[in-house]
């Protein structure tokens, strides 16, 4: 059952992300994890290339940048913040959209190999091209130990100024290997499927391997890099996407 603290944070995230914020890319390709530790703290920056762009539906961003900051409220609730920057082909690095980003945990997985996390985020545009949207659905992470999967399914509604009509489906999923301490390997992929219409030339989906290593390095503190590379799987997809995250816990 549900603590009247529990309820009230669950309200007033609500409140945060009723918010006009709106979309980031940079979500879309990076895979948001169930555990929430009160009092930690992440300082992450998070990099894609993007090349083999077709246009349309598949953009022309080049570059992709997001540093983002985020603490464990309580034991169940973190926020995030997020600064997404863009670099379209032959043209200039901007700032595109803010990014509010809120996590409730319910179920740990190491406590019976199931993590259980609702998310809500709100994006708001900065850039007169980009739009705002809200963004929701549960984490679920599958394993408690070496071995896990997490899957992120999540239904994106956009508003304000060059609004898409519907609702839409994003998706992220990832499955690493613990090989040795500190180091992991997996697979991953991420999609988008606008408003459910059965478009098939309008939806993107890549895969790719991805590689993780954890450093420890004084007291609670650990740093952490992530790099991968994502394949477009269909003709509205960039071809090949190299990403790097670099993340300090503390």
């Amino acid at each position: 059952m549900m603590t009247a603290g529990r309820i009230a944070a669950l309200a007033l995230g609500g409140v945060l992300t009723a918010t006009p914020w709106g979309t980031n890319a940079a979500q879309a390709q990076n895979i948001a994890e169930p555990e929430v530790t009160k009092g930690q703290s992440k300082l992450e920056v998070f990099s894609q290339w993007q090349g083999g762009l077709h246009g349309g539906a598949a953009g022309d961003t080049r570059d992709l940048y997001a540093p983002n900051f985020s603490y464990g409220l309580t034991e169940f609730w973190q926020i995030k913040a997020i600064l997404a920057l863009e670099r379209p082909v032959g043209d200039d690095l901007r700032a595109t959209s803010a990014t509010v980003e809120n996590t409730f945990e319910f179920v740990n997985a190491k406590r019976g190999g199931i993590g259980l996390a609702w998310f809500t985020s709100i994006t708001g545009a900065i850039d007169d091209n980009e739009t705002n949207a809200v963004l929701f659905g549960p984490i679920v992470r599958i394993g408690g130990g070496p071995l896990s999967l997490i899957l992120n399914p999540f239904l994106e509604k956009t508003f304000g100024a060059n609004r898409e009509p519907g609702i839409h489906f994003t998706y992220g999923w990832q499955l690493k290997q613990e090989v040795s301490k500190g180091w992991w390997i997996g697979v991953e992929g991420f999609g988008r499927t606008p408003d459910f219409d059965g478009d098939a030339g309008a939806h993107e989906h890549r895969v790719g391997p991805v590689v993780t290593h954890e450093i420890e390095i004084g007291g609670k503190r650990t740093f952490t890099i992530e790099a991968g590379v994502q394949f477009g799987l269909n003709n509205t997809t960039p071809e090949v996407a190299p990403k790097l995250q670099l993340t300090l816990q503390y």
